[in-house]
């Protein structure tokens, strides 16, 4: 197994769920005895959260590709981000490694599945709409639909001040619910989760839409790429 680089930031709990996801996959293709070949580093400090909140691309890409480099001495040989925020800069991370993208793989179980109308909830910033909109352009996903603002503020405090915490309230579930209800009466007919704290909270909810979590496709996308030594697409834009 080749060695993977994890670079979480945007709250510990989305950190937390890729190395749990991660060991539990490993674990199920190898045995709970095979050492898992992963090195990683947090980015968790009120800084980084305020290059996030505020859209500076260029400064953390900057940060980001400081981060690879160091990663890839320690022998990493791809890098895997914790956060759906990160990858609105995946594309502009210089630092000579391979980056395997959150949203690519998504978009071909999507594809596999010949959705066409979906939804997607978790994504806190314009930039990380206009990223997966775009994707989902170049697979011919032409309908997709994003909560209305009022809504994406609504699930990013739920997000933050809650499910980061480990706190799941059951008034909270059925605000996403609700949410989810909006879109498929909308049009959706499947769901994204694109943040992967999003699954503690609806993990007892009754199914809406069929539901496809970005972060454990893309830690299948990463075992599949450490695994079969392949190269790593390239960073969607």
């Amino acid at each position: 197994m080749k060695c993977l680089g994890l670079i979480g930031g945007d709250g510990l709990g989305a950190t937390l769920s890729y190395h749990r996801q991660l060991m539990e996959e490993i674990q199920h293709r190898w045995g709970e005895h095979c050492a898992a070949n992963l090195v990683s580093f947090g980015l968790h400090t009120p800084e980084f959260a305020l290059l996030i909140d505020q859209g500076r691309k260029h400064q953390l890409a900057k940060l980001l590709s400081t981060v690879a480099g160091h990663l890839r001495a320690l022998g990493a040989e791809a890098i895997v981000l914790c956060s759906p925020s990160l990858h609105i800069c995946a594309d502009r991370i210089g630092a000579r490694i391979p980056i395997i993208h959150m949203v690519d793989p998504t978009i071909d179980a999507l594809r596999r599945a010949r959705v066409n109308r979906l939804g997607i909830i978790g994504l806190r910033h314009n930039d990380e709409e206009r990223m997966w909109r775009e994707s989902c352009r170049r697979a011919h996903i032409i309908d997709v639909l994003m909560p209305v603002p009022r809504d994406r503020e609504k699930i990013a405090y739920i997000i933050q001040e809650e499910l980061q915490r480990g706190i799941v309230r059951d008034s909270s579930r059925a605000a996403l619910v609700g949410i989810i209800h909006t879109l498929r009466q909308a049009g959706a007919r499947a769901l994204v989760l694109a943040s992967p704290e999003l699954d503690l909270a609806l993990l007892e909810a009754a199914p809406i839409l069929p539901v496809y979590k970005a972060s454990e496709l893309h830690v299948l996308a990463a075992l599949d790429w450490a695994s079969h030594a392949k190269e790593a697409a390239p960073a969607s834009a």
